[in-house]
Formats: C-alpha cells, sequence, structure tokens
C-alpha cells in the first residue's frame, strides 16, 4: 500500500516550467496511477509590491535617502503624516533603486566580464601589461555585488544564512521557486465533490 506515485523535475525544468503541477488520474488495469503534468507558463502578475531589500544597507547614500524624505515637513494629522511619509519614502527608495542600482543580476554578469576580460588582456603577450590597480578594482567591485546578491536571494529564501560568505546563490533561487509554487492556488475541489482548476471541471 505504499505510495509510490510521483513526479520528479530537474532544477534546469523547474526554472523553465516554475508553474508545472501534477495530477494523479484514476488507475483502471495498471497498479500505478497515471500522472499528467500541466507545464502550462506563468500567467503575467500585476505591479510587485514594495519590498526593502536589506543589500541597500550596502550603499552608504541609503541613509541620508531616507532622512532627508523623513525630514520633509508635511501638514496634515499625526497619523496623516506617518502616512504620508512612509508612501514618500517608499516612492522615493523605488525611484533610488531603479537609478542608483538596477539589474543586480544583470550587472554582476556584467561585472564578471569586466574583470575577464582584463586578465585575458593582462596575459596577452602582445598587449601591454593591465595596471594591477584596474584589476583590484574591477575584483572588489565584483564580490561586492556578489554579496549584494547572495543577500537578495537569502531574504527572499525565508531560510537561515548558515555560513556567512558561503555562495549558495542557486540553492536560494531554488527555494524562492519552491516557495512560489506552493503559494499557488491551481484547483480546488467544489461542494458537490468535482474539482475546478483553470477553468477546467474535473470529475469526483
Amino acid at each position: 500500500m505504499e505510495l509510490l506515485d510521483r513526479v520528479f523535475l530537474s532544477q534546469k525544468c523547474h526554472d523553465q516550467f516554475p508553474s508545472a503541477y501534477a495530477q494523479i488520474l484514476p488507475r483502471y488495469v495498471s497498479d500505478h496511477a497515471p500522472i499528467l503534468v500541466y507545464t502550462e507558463m506563468d500567467r503575467p502578475a500585476g505591479r510587485k509590491p514594495f519590498r526593502f531589500e536589506r543589500f541597500w544597507f550596502e550603499y552608504p547614500d541609503l541613509q541620508e535617502l531616507v532622512v532627508k524624505v523623513w525630514r520633509e515637513r508635511i501638514n496634515a494629522s499625526p497619523m496623516g503624516r506617518i502616512h504620508q511619509k512612509l508612501w514618500r519614502l517608499q516612492h522615493n527608495l523605488r525611484c533610488w533603486s531603479n537609478s542608483r542600482i538596477g539589474d543586480l543580476p544583470k550587472k554582476v554578469a556584467e561585472a564578471h566580464g569586466s574583470l575577464d576580460s582584463l586578465l585575458q588582456q593582462d596575459q596577452d603577450p602582445s598587449l601591454l601589461n593591465v595596471p594591477l590597480g584596474h584589476i583590484r578594482a574591477a575584483t572588489n567591485k565584483l564580490t561586492a555585488l556578489e554579496r549584494q546578491l547572495e543577500i537578495f536571494w537569502a531574504q527572499r529564501s525565508h531560510q537561515k544564512w548558515i555560513v556567512e560568505g558561503d555562495r549558495n546563490t542557486r540553492y536560494f533561487q531554488a527555494k524562492v521557486h519552491r516557495r512560489r509554487a506552493y503559494n499557488r492556488i491551481e484547483r480546488i475541489r467544489s461542494m458537490d465533490g468535482s474539482m475546478i482548476t483553470n477553468s477546467r471541471i474535473f470529475g469526483s
């Protein structure tokens, strides 16, 4: 009576079809139940909710921005002032993040490319050696961006950051995808016992 009917996906497949789910069909002849896997893509999402990113603390000008916005005078009731200050702060942080940081994974990839280019140029005997200071600056920039990316994924994984500095970015990405899959409601059973899923109705 062991329950053996399962579907296994590789991480690469799950990344390509994050909304995939399985439906176990009735058994008739075989000892095992057939399984139907739906791999439809994610539906377009609405506006992303505001999230304060912990890696923002890596930027010294963050505190200056928060203090400046919070000190702006607002003529309203005490609770009204708090509401307006929070709304203005959220708006300013969005704009600051877009202009100051932008696409963090893209910046990490670009930093990798810049450092690789400098190292290849430095090893080419037909070219002048690259100043050591340029290589150090590119290395420090890449290290800082990789740390920010780790904090970014660690915050979304809701997991304890076990080893400080451990490069577990792919692990945290997988945990995020897993949580998103759990948070979706793909099917629900109605009062009459029928199963409703994505506008399709299956018999009980």
